[in-house]
């Protein structure tokens, strides 16, 4: 192509940019970089000797094929490992603010995410029931194991997909909005590699973070035999000062970063191919992050300052065992993944909106999950018009809970008040609650895809699941004195307290057959376009309510008129979506334009409520919302050395059928919005100098600015009044800055991230367990991160 031409794509590229941005200079869009050189560590252009002209297209398996993501009628962004490295991208809250459809709410660790404004609370302390969103480390749900969801450094990973709308006919249960992929990175038995990472900043306020890792890839048979271990560790200070207290509230010295965060994890991988159609792969992980204490506070106290009894110091632990078989017949793929996981956590939390000013009201919780997942699948070869996918899903879990309500020894001892334990908590316990759940689901999958012409494609899946849930408690640890308690603290004291044994009980949801099927239309006229059509169906499974419904068989003991009869446990809740998308390349592949237009119908939504005649928590179904929304990306190479892009997201979610009694217990209303943002947009910008035989110059520049969006339901559950926690999370815009040099393998670069110094709350916590509901952006951080490969 002549020089003439090649500028007058450019130019017009570029003109097609500022108008879809509405004149906004080119320099502040953002989507997924473009091409990058396989064994540097950031995105540059120009140097590799080769062109760089087109949009690089990442290969996806989202539909558990190996296909490029233009090709996948399904609303999908992918970022590879070095996109996620060269983006600073360390933990979820990172993730999801540079991809569109997807929001997160919550701490660290404690994130609940959104997808296409699938949530009716922001809450982090809900009552068990399954997520909205699958998060998967490879073939492992990490979102199966408890409240908190495990934060994997995502170091050496080869890429994270995110899926937008349900994923019930692939993934099963927990899908019901989207799906969260972390691909890691497999061994190479055809040669030696290494990485290496260091990463060293300071937060505005006194704080440091230092981040560390590394990769050994080791070829021990040649072509045949390999191993890879990977490692890091995460040390940051935090931005929240606890105005620590003691003996029911007395002053002590502030603890000034307290929410600090200490993570560290191994990944060794052993990759054995016998000959050219076996590849057997064994994996080992062990990730554990640990929270000095939460970052929430109380704006009465001031920003960023929180005040409890004890620092909170949250610990999550996962252990996974997993082994891999693929076999090629030649004329289909087989793929068998097992894996064994262990996941711990253990959490303590100063509860000072229970009986404030009475006494000091503390809440521990321990869970101890052991999990086996089986994923078994056949595809066939892609030839032909007509390929087929059939699959087996088996998934078993026991978690062990252990949650506790203690007080403080001091505040008993001045009242001289003895007889409880205090070998259970960090202080003398007066309930104990272990509890045994189970977890069961089983399925059968499968689609197949028909070519009835060159460009028509027709795909039909379907997925059948069996799942069940049930809880036990029935353990010689339990026990309830609140009551005996209460009448010796009003009483003045000098008393010795029973233990309270309380009655066992059980709870399950039943086995329940779900049917999850996908309907999906594409028409691609040609290689760089392709229309879609898509139909498809995403579920929960049910939750038990245990001892809110075995208390007095669901019926209210304080009103036994009360029409609202807590149910053994809540039903399944389900989705339909309906999606029209588009994914083109314009000028030789130099500008990449993705959109998609969706309508969600959910019914029989599952949510947590509260019986209004005697305040019990259950969890209960209601009536049923819709959301309707567009989200679009933009990505081009005006120059070759400038890439810039777009990301917009619009929803529009809402309550839209309730009974008069469903809005009493659950605090909605009919037409209140769901809990997610109506916009969300993101833009980047870089541009790359090519330095000659001292290497090659990079500036980047990433901002997104998330809307507003209410936390929850209006209304306190069971009263009908307007709730002391309800709030719109207001909108707040975030900038990172980065410049770096590349010199061979090696890299340099400084990085500043919220720029602004943006303090505006993200996250107002539905909860009303505290009164520390608030939590910012990290303040402005600045520093400097190196990285070498082999």
């Amino acid at each position: 192509m002549g020089t003439g031409n090649q500028l007058a794509l450019r130019r017009s590229a570029s003109a097609l940019l500022a108008a879809l941005l509405g004149g906004a200079p080119v320099a502040l869009a953002q989507s997924a970089p473009a091409k990058v050189l396989e064994k540097a560590s950031v995105p540059i252009h120009g140097v590799s000797g080769r062109s760089t002209d087109a949009i690089e297209q990442v290969v996806v398996t989202a539909t558990r094929r190996s296909e490029s993501i233009q090709k996948v009628a399904l609303s999908i962004s992918a970022l590879t490992g070095s996109q996620l490295q060269h983006r600073g991208i360390v933990n979820y809250e990172d993730l999801v603010r540079m991809v569109p459809g997807i929001n997160a709410t919550g701490t660290t660790n404690f994130d609940t995410f959104t997808i296409r404004g699938i949530s009716t609370s922001d809450t982090t302390a809900n009552p068990g029931q399954q997520k909205t969103v699958a998060v998967y480390l490879n073939d492992l749900p990490l979102t199966s194991f408890n409240v908190a969801t495990p934060d994997i450094f995502p170091y050496d990973i080869k890429r994270v997909e995110v899926l937008r709308g349900p994923q019930g006919t692939l993934f099963g249960s927990g899908s019901l909005g989207g799906a969260i992929r972390y691909i890691t990175n497999m061994p190479d038995p055809t040669g030696y590699h290494a990485s290496a990472l260091v990463d060293f900043g300071y937060t505005k306020g006194g704080a440091y973070q230092r981040r560390l890792a590394g990769m050994i890839n080791l070829p021990i048979i040649s072509d045949k035999l390999a191993l890879r271990v990977v490692g890091y560790t995460v040390n940051d200070g935090g931005w929240v000062t606890n105005l620590q207290t003691v003996n029911n509230r007395n002053p002590s010295t502030p603890v000034r970063n307290a929410n600090t965060e200490n993570d560290w994890g191994v990944r060794a991988s052993l990759r054995w191919q016998p000959n050219e159609r076996t590849d057997v792969t064994f994996m080992f992980t062990d990730d554990t992050n640990h929270m000095g204490d939460l970052a929430s506070y109380n704006p009465a106290l001031g920003l960023n300052k929180r005040q409890s009894d004890f620092r909170a110091t949250p610990t999550l632990s996962v252990k996974s065992y997993n082994a891999t078989l693929k076999y090629n017949f030649g004329w289909a793929h087989l793929v068998s993944s097992t894996t064994y996981a262990d996941a711990y956590s253990r959490s303590a939390l100063d509860i000072d909106t229970v009986l404030p000013g009475i006494f000091p009201y503390y809440f521990q919780e321990v869970i101890d999950t052991k999990s086996v997942v089986e994923d078994t699948r056949l595809m066939s070869q892609a030839r032909g018009r007509f390929s087929w996918l059939a699959g087996g899903y088996y998934l078993y879990q026991v978690s062990h809970f252990a949650d506790t309500d203690f007080t403080s020894s001091s505040f008993l001892k001045s009242l001289n008040i003895v007889g409880l334990p205090t070998n259970i908590a960090p202080g003398p316990a007066f309930t104990n609650d272990v509890e045994t759940k189970r977890n069961f689901e089983a399925a059968l999958y499968g689609d197949a895809t028909y070519k009835f012409t060159k460009t028509i494609h027709v795909t039909a899946g379907m997925r059948v699941s069996q799942t069940d849930f049930n809880v036990i408690a029935n353990s010689k640890a339990d026990f309830s004195s609140l009551s005996p308690l209460l009448g010796a603290v009003f009483s003045g004291g000098n008393a010795t307290i029973p233990l309270i044994a309380p009655a066992p009980y059980q709870a399950g949801t039943g086995y329940k057959i779900s049917v999850t099927p996908k309907f999906d239309i594409q028409w691609q006229p040609d290689t760089q376009k392709n229309f879609y059509i898509l139909v498809s169906r995403g579920f929960r499974r049910g939750q038990p309510n245990g001892y809110a419904f075995h208390a007095n068989n669901g019926k209210s003991l304080v009103n036994p008129n009360d029409p609202a009869i807590i149910p053994e446990a809540a039903t399944s809740d389900s989705l339909w979506n309906y999606e029209l998308g588009a994914k083109t390349m314009w000028f030789g592949g130099r500008l990449q334009a993705d959109a998609a237009l969706y309508y969600i119908d959910w019914s029989n939504m599952q949510v947590a409520l509260v019986r209004s005649s005697d305040s019990v928590p259950f969890v209960g179904n209601i009536g049923a919302a819709r959301s309707i929304g567009f989200e679009g990306e933009l990505e081009t190479r005006p120059l070759e050395n400038l890439q810039v892009g777009l990301s917009v997201t619009l929803n529009n979610s809402e309550v839209t059928s309730l009974t008069a009694e469903q809005a009493l217990i659950s605090g909605a209303v009919k037409g209140a919005s769901l809990a997610s943002p109506d916009v969300k947009i993101g833009s980047t910008a870089q541009y790359d100098w090519d330095i000659g035989k001292l290497g090659a110059l990079y500036a980047r520049a990433d901002v997104q600015y998330v809307g507003s969006y209410p936390n929850g339901f209006p209304n306190t559950p069971g009263t009908a009044i307007r709730s002391t926690t309800y709030a719109v999370v207001p909108s707040y815009e975030n900038v990172n800055l980065a410049v770096g040099w590349l010199k061979n393998n090696f890299t340099v670069s400084l990085y500043a991230q919220n720029v602004m110094d943006n303090q505006t709350p993200i996250f107002i916590d539905a909860a009303s367990y505290s009164v520390d509901r608030y939590v910012t952006l990290r303040p402005r951080t600045i520093g400097i991160r190196l990285t070498w490969s082999d």
